[in-house]
């Protein structure tokens, strides 16, 4: 018996005899699952073993099981003589000669041999069977210690398509999850063959290759939900044809170049199911071995990926859930918000005039006042007014947020983008996509994060921390501060050009010394709130309380208001509040240098329209840069030049000159 330990070596043996037989190629062809049959060839001693494809003779040697000789237009003959085994058909030698060849004298020696070529073949099978059961145990051990020792779910499932992959050659697994109850979720799970070895691609990723957005891809499977639930390989004539009525395995198809596929359902708790993908961009890639490895695979694996698909859809849910319940809220109060701006005044009308003229549009507005003076409920009222009602109103302020973390609160990070950062985390402006972004005290922000910011709003796009992804962005911005920004700019405290991009619509919001005929209806509007909430029967203020209350300067504005009356309704002994003895102490100390000076208005207080705030705006830049040219001596560029003191590109600063009618000379036309 010929002991041979390799099907190559079968290989290499025949061709030591080739001199002596005359033939010009051959191949070793045995058949395997599903009528495939695997060719070996070499086209001369020790080359390259190679799969080759011939079916000119195989389906009459392996269906009449007798030597079958074929004479081609070309002028070479095939002969293919049939190997046995115990009386069954192991497989075939099929040579090709010229015409000149010996070939019944081959052919003979060759059906003299058989016998014996049969039993080397037959034991090379036995062996590598014996090694791919090794392999496959191998595999699942891997595949064991990896879900139950690794805590890096990403690294966990690049670990499990390794080991996959050593047993069925692939270049892509993906996990696609589907839920009952929850429908389809896009799994961040994929692995892709890159440079020799398989790299995590994330959900967005993966959306990004394949050109399609999240409810695209989620639609396209559960139109097609049978396909997922089911084991099935996908030869390459039947995912070609998937890919007609399947758009998410047509661009699997066209971008990734994927031919053939092995869909294998697992089970998960509550009747949820994921489907092992497994990929490959050659034909003749898979066998039934192949599905009944993966098969086995996904029932000792069936709890770990369930663990593992639960880690990943628990960030999804929680979002979801901030989001509904920020809907929820802002839907609640959308009546209240407006009602709480209370007052009569000239000045507080003029303000809801132009809350009225500017929700409708997506303007960024910049609010500008005092502390106290109700910014907040304005930018509320704005977004209650807007078209993005039904969507989240998101606020952020960025006086309390620790220096460290500002980037990541802002824009959300990645899991493992610094110490600490255990999963990934959706920043505020993710939260607010499709809504509005209070962005309150925004003059706090350190200089260094304002050009990151300044970005935002000029792209409408954002980078998570530690992330490449580019997500984009559909939001309106309602900045506010109680700094004069426009001069902080000046002094290079904040970057001029992201004041001008926050600034498109700013208005002042008045202090309360400026409109004192609404402090009557304010007084009642807390006696009311504060006597609910203390439980004590409280009908006013005493005429001295008032007068007190008309005539002080209100530094604090609305909001010391507020705490005045809720201190005055706690120590009240009667239905009517007196002066408390604390505040009148602290007020009679109170000068006119205590008094915030007013914010500057780089707007016409009397615009009627939108058209005569932009004119005042446009003529407050104008005379801002005249100035800075002024100073600098008509220098545009360089280290003391214009640009660098308004904080733009020399560019920008010259095109910006060119729109406001200013001459290079710095006169204006």
């Amino acid at each position: 018996m010929i002991k041979l330990q390799k099907l190559p070596e079968v290989v290499d043996y025949l061709y030591k005899f080739q001199s002596e037989l005359g033939f010009v190629h051959m191949h070793l062809a045995l058949p395997r699952e599903e009528n495939k049959h695997l060719y070996i060839e070499k086209t001369k001693p020790g080359g390259k073993l190679t799969f080759a494809q011939n079916q000119l003779i195989e389906n009459r040697v392996f269906t009449e099981q007798i030597k079958i000789s074929i004479e081609l237009p070309d002028g070479s003959i095939w002969v293919a003589v049939p190997m046995f085994t115990k009386g069954k058909l192991l497989g075939a030698i099929i040579l090709s000669f010229n015409q000149v060849a010996p070939i019944a004298e081959t052919t003979a020696w060759l059906e003299q041999h058989s016998d014996g070529l049969a039993l080397a073949v037959e034991h090379t099978l036995h062996c590598e069977i014996l090694e791919k059961q090794l392999r496959e145990k191998s595999m699942q051990l891997v595949v064991m210690n990896a879900l139950t020792s690794e805590k890096d779910y990403g690294q966990m499932f690049l670990t499990i398509t390794a080991a996959i992959n050593n047993m069925i050659n692939c270049d892509l697994l993906t996990i696609p999850a589907f839920s009952p109850k929850t429908g389809f979720v896009l799994s961040g799970y994929n692995a892709m063959r890159q440079n020799g070895g398989f790299t995590l691609i994330s959900r967005e990723e993966m959306l990004e290759m394949l050109g399609l957005d999240l409810e695209t891809y989620r639609q396209s499977a559960l139109a097609q939900l049978e396909i997922y639930s089911k084991p099935h390989i996908f030869t390459a004539e039947e995912y070609s044809e998937l890919s007609r009525k399947l758009i998410v395995s047509n661009r699997f198809a066209t971008v990734m170049g994927v031919k053939e596929a092995l869909f294998v359902p697992i089970a998960l708790p509550n009747d949820a199911f994921a489907t092992l993908i497994v990929c490959s961009k050659k034909e003749n890639s898979f066998f039934s071995k192949d599905l009944r490895i993966l098969i086995e695979l996904a029932k000792q694996i069936t709890h770990q990926i369930g663990r593992l698909l639960t880690f990943e859809q628990k960030e999804v849910l929680e979002i979801k859930l901030r989001r509904e319940n920020t809907l929820l809220i802002q839907e609640l109060n959308q009546e209240q918000a407006f009602s709480e701006i209370i007052g009569r005044s000239p000045a507080i009308k003029k303000v809801l005039e132009n809350v009225h003229r500017v929700a409708p549009t997506d303007s960024t507005v910049l609010l500008q006042g005092e502390t106290g003076t109700g910014k907040e409920l304005i930018a509320r009222a704005i977004h209650n007014m807007s078209n993005r009602k039904n969507r989240p109103l998101i606020k952020v302020n960025c006086a309390a947020l620790p220096a460290q973390l500002i980037e990541s609160e802002l824009f959300g990070h990645e899991k493992g983008a610094f110490t600490g950062a255990t999963e990934r985390r959706i920043g505020k402006f993710e939260l607010a996509n499709g809504g509005t972004i209070f962005l309150d005290e925004i003059g706090e922000l350190p200089l260094e994060l304002q050009s990151k910011l300044l970005r935002v709003l000029q792209e409408y796009e954002i980078e998570r921390v530690g992330g490449k992804q580019t997500i984009q962005l559909d939001i309106r911005v309602i900045a506010a501060t109680n700094r004069n920004l426009y001069q902080e700019a000046i002094l290079d405290k904040f970057r001029m050009d992201l004041y001008y991009r926050i600034s498109t619509f700013p208005f002042v919001l008045p202090p309360l010394r400026e409109r004192r005929e609404d402090i009557p209806l304010l007084v009642r509007s807390f006696i009311e709130k504060y006597s609910r909430k203390i439980g004590k029967g409280i009908e006013g203020v005493t005429p001295q309380m008032m007068d007190f209350l008309l005539h002080h300067s209100w530094p604090g504005n609305i909001r010391e208001l507020e705490h005045v009356i809720e201190q005055a309704v706690i120590l009240a002994s009667g239905p009517q509040l007196d002066i408390v003895p604390a505040f009148t102490a602290s007020a009679s100390m109170a000068t006119q240098k205590d008094i915030p000076r007013s914010l500057p208005v780089y707007l016409p207080q009397e615009s009627a329209n939108l058209t005569d705030i932009e004119d005042g705006f446009l003529e407050s830049q104008r005379q801002h840069i005249l100035k800075i040219l002024e100073e600098t001596g008509g220098r545009i560029r360089g280290r003391f030049g214009a640009a660098q003191r308004l904080g733009l590109k020399p560019t920008t600063l010259e095109a910006r000159m060119k729109k406001l009618g200013i001459r290079k000379n710095f006169s204006s036309e």
